[in-house]
C-alpha cells in the first residue's frame, strides 16, 4: 500500500508535506496520552482494594508522601482526579488528532481535485478527443473524494491507532510480558487472520465499484445530454435501466465492503471480553488473591477499552485502504502522465512573448491524421493568408475544413509541417499567446447556466468584464437590439443551462458575440451562421463584412452565398487544397465548385 501513498506524497506542496509531519508529530504524545489514562487508573484501585498499599508498595508510598500524607479518603479523591485529568487531556489530543487529520484531508480533496481539473485543462484539445467527459468529471468530483477518504484519512488514522495500540502493548509488556504478548497475539491474530482471509476480496470489490461509479457517471451524462432524442426517441427506460444496473452493483459492492469492514468488531468484542475474564481468572489463581489481582484486571480492562476501537480502526482502514487502491492507483496514474506534459507545455509557455497577425499566416506542407487513421485529413496542406483579408474554406464532407481550422486555432498539432505567423513560427510556447488574438465561433454554442453578459465575457471575473466591449461585440452580432428591447433583464437576463431560454439562432448569435469581444486579430467562423434564418444571417454577415479590413476573417460556411464576398475561397478535397481564387473565378473555372453553388450549399 506504501507505493500507492508515496505518488500521492509527491503530488503535496512544500507545506502540505510539513503539515503532513505535524501531524504525525502529534501522534506520539496522543500514544502516550493515552498510555498515562490508563495507567493512572490502576494505582487508584491498587489503594481502593489494598489501603496498606501506601506504606508497602514503594511507588505509591512516593507519590503518597509527596502530596503530603493526607488522609487515605482525600488521597483516593486525588487519585481518581489525577486519573480522570489524564483520561480528559488523553480524549482531549485525540481528538485534536482527528481533527488535524480529517481537516488535513479534506483540504487535499479540495487542492487535488482542483490541481486535477487545471491539468485536464491544460491538456492538448486531442486529448479530450479520446476521453469520455463523464469519466474525466467523476474522476475530478468523485474519485478524488473517495482517494481521500478510501485511503489518505486510512493511512492517517492507520499510523495514529496503531501508535496508540503500540504504545499500550509497551506499556502492558512493561507490567507482565508473557500476559501481554499472548493477549496481543491472540487479538492481533484474530483481526490479521480475518483481514488476510477477505484481503483479495475487498480489492475485487473495490475494482468492481470503480467500473460500476464509471457507468453510472457515463449513463448520466449521455442521458441528459441527449434528452430531446430520447424523449422524442421514448427511450428514457433504456437509459433508466442502464443507469439502475450500474448504480445497484455500485450499492451493493459499497455495502459489501462496508459489511466485511465492520465483522471483526462483533466477533472479536466477544473474543475480547472472554480473554478479560480468562486473565481474572488466571491472576485470581495465580495471585491467591482478588485483592491483589484487581489493580491488574482494571489495568487490562481499561486496556482493552481503549484497544477494541483502536484495532477495530486499523482493521477498517486497512480494509478502506485496500477497497480504494484501484482508485488511488487510478489517480496517481493520470496525475504522473498528465502533470509531465502540463509542466513541459508551463515551462515552454512561460518564456514566450507576444505574438499578433500583422502581415501574413502560412500553412508551410502540413500534415494531420488523427490517431487510429491511415489516411491523413490533412495532405501536405500549404496556405497563405494575408492580414485583414477575407477568406473562406469550402468543400465537401470530410474535405477538412474544421480540421484545418482546429490547426490554425492551435488545439490540433501538425503531424509535420509548420505554422507561421509574420515569420514566427507557432510552437507550444506561442500557442497560449497566439490564442489570445483569435476570436473563434463554432457551429454549435456553449452557453453557461448564467447571465448573457457573462456569457458574452465568458471566462472573464465580474469585477474586470469590460461592459462597453460586451455591448459593441452584442451589436456587431446584431443581438444587441433583442436584449435591451425584448428581455426585461437585459444583459443581467439567465441564459438557461445550455442556454435553453433562447433561440438557436439567437444562442449563435450570442457566440458570435463571445468571439468578438476580446477584439482578436483573427476571427474564425466554423459555419457560425447555419442555424440562423436568412433575414438574421444576413444581418450577421453584413456586420461581420463591415470588419472586413480590420480583421482577419476565415470562415467555413453551409450556404455559399454566405462567402461570396470573401477575398479568397479555398476549396478543399481529401486534405488538399485544390483550387483557390474568388467566387465568381471558382464559380467559371471549377466544376465542383459550381456544383456545390447550383446545390445551394457547400456540404458540411
Amino acid at each position: 500500500m506504501m507505493h500507492t501513498f508515496r505518488p500521492i506524497l509527491r503530488l503535496l506542496t512544500a507545506r502540505e508535506r510539513w503539515q503532513l509531519f505535524l501531524i504525525f508529530l502529534i501522534m506520539l504524545p496522543n500514544a502516550l496520552m493515552h498510555v498515562a489514562g490508563i495507567a493512572s487508573v490502576m494505582p487508584f484501585i491498587a489503594v481502593l482494594a489494598q489501603p496498606e498499599l501506601v506504606e508497602r508498595n514503594a511507588l505509591i508510598a512516593g507519590v503518597y508522601d509527596l502530596l503530603g500524607s493526607p488522609p487515605l479518603e482525600q488521597f483516593l479523591i486525588m487519585l481518581a482526579g489525577g486519573a480522570l485529568i489524564l483520561l480528559f487531556l488523553g480524549n482531549g489530543l485525540a481528538a485534536l488528532t482527528t481533527w488535524a487529520i480529517i481537516r488535513f484531508s479534506y483540504m487535499r480533496a479540495h487542492s487535488l481535485s482542483r490541481k486535477l481539473l487545471g491539468t485536464y485543462l491544460r491538456q492538448d484539445y486531442g486529448f479530450f478527443l479520446t476521453r469520455n467527459p463523464a469519466d474525466l468529471s467523476k474522476n475530478v468530483i468523485q474519485e478524488v473524494n473517495q482517494l481521500v477518504s478510501g485511503f489518505l484519512i486510512p493511512v492517517l488514522q492507520l499510523s495514529a491507532n496503531g501508535a496508540v495500540v503500540l504504545a499500550i502493548l509497551i506499556m502492558l509488556i512493561a507490567v507482565d510480558p508473557a500476559l501481554a504478548l499472548t493477549v496481543g497475539l491472540v487479538l492481533g491474530g484474530a483481526y490479521a487472520g480475518i483481514y488476510l482471509a477477505f484481503r483479495g476480496r475487498i480489492r475485487r470489490l473495490g475494482q468492481l465499484r470503480f467500473r460500476a461509479n464509471a457507468r453510472r457517471f457515463k449513463t448520466i451524462q449521455e442521458s441528459l445530454g441527449a434528452i430531446k432524442d430520447i424523449k422524442v426517441s421514448n427511450r428514457e427506460d433504456y437509459y433508466l435501466n442502464t443507469y439502475t444496473g450500474a448504480s445497484y452493483a455500485f450499492a451493493r459492492n459499497e455495502s459489501n465492503h462496508m459489511l466485511i469492514s465492520q465483522l471483526p468488531r462483533y466477533a472479536l468484542e466477544t473474543l475480547a471480553f472472554g480473554v478479560v475474564l480468562i486473565i481474572a481468572l488466571y491472576l485470581v489463581i495465580a495471585g491467591g488473591s482478588m485483592q491483589a489481582a484487581l489493580p491488574m484486571i482494571a489495568l487490562y480492562a481499561m486496556a482493552g477499552y481503549r484497544l477494541m476501537p483502536a484495532l477495530q480502526k486499523l482493521f477498517d482502514m486497512t480494509a478502506k485502504m485496500r477497497f480504494a487502491g484501484p482508485v488511488a492507483e487510478s489517480i496517481n496514474a493520470e496525475m504522473a502522465r498528465l502533470g509531465a506534459a502540463e509542466a513541459v507545455e508551463t515551462k515552454e509557455a512561460s518564456a514566450a512573448s507576444d505574438v499578433h497577425l500583422h502581415d501574413r499566416l502560412d500553412l508551410e506542407s502540413v500534415t494531420f491524421r488523427y490517431p487510429g487513421m491511415d489516411r491523413p485529413v490533412l495532405d501536405r496542406l500549404d496556405l497563405t493568408i494575408r492580414a485583414k483579408t477575407s477568406v473562406a474554406f469550402v468543400g465537401g464532407s470530410g474535405a477538412g475544413k474544421s480540421t484545418l481550422v482546429d490547426i490554425i486555432l492551435g488545439l490540433l498539432e501538425p503531424e509535420s509541417g509548420r505554422i507561421v505567423v509574420d515569420g514566427r513560427t507557432l510552437d507550444r510556447a506561442l500557442l497560449p499567446v497566439w490564442r489570445k488574438r483569435l476570436g473563434y465561433v463554432p457551429q454549435s454554442i456553449y452557453l453557461a447556466d448564467d447571465t448573457l453578459r457573462r456569457n458574452i465575457a465568458l471566462g472573464i471575473p465580474d469585477r474586470e468584464i469590460d461592459d462597453e466591449a460586451v455591448i459593441r461585440a452584442a451589436k456587431t452580432a446584431a443581438i444587441h437590439d433583442f436584449i435591451v428591447r425584448e428581455l426585461p433583464e437585459g444583459y443581467e437576463t439567465v441564459a438557461g443551462d445550455r442556454g435553453v431560454r433562447l433561440s438557436g439562432g439567437q444562442r449563435q448569435r450570442i457566440g458570435i458575440a463571445r468571439a468578438l469581444y476580446h477584439n482578436p486579430d483573427l476571427l474564425i467562423l466554423d459555419e457560425a451562421t447555419s442555424a440562423l434564418d436568412g433575414a438574421t444571417e444576413s444581418a450577421v454577415m453584413e456586420a461581420i463584412e463591415q470588419l472586413s479590413g480590420e480583421k482577419t476573417i476565415i470562415m467555413i460556411a453551409h450556404r455559399l452565398t454566405t462567402v461570396r464576398n470573401c477575398d479568397v475561397l479555398y476549396l478543399l478535397d481529401k486534405g488538399r487544397i485544390v483550387a483557390s481564387g474568388t467566387y465568381d473565378e471558382l464559380m467559371a473555372g471549377e466544376p465542383e465548385f459550381r456544383r456545390m453553388a447550383h446545390a445551394g450549399q457547400a456540404v458540411p
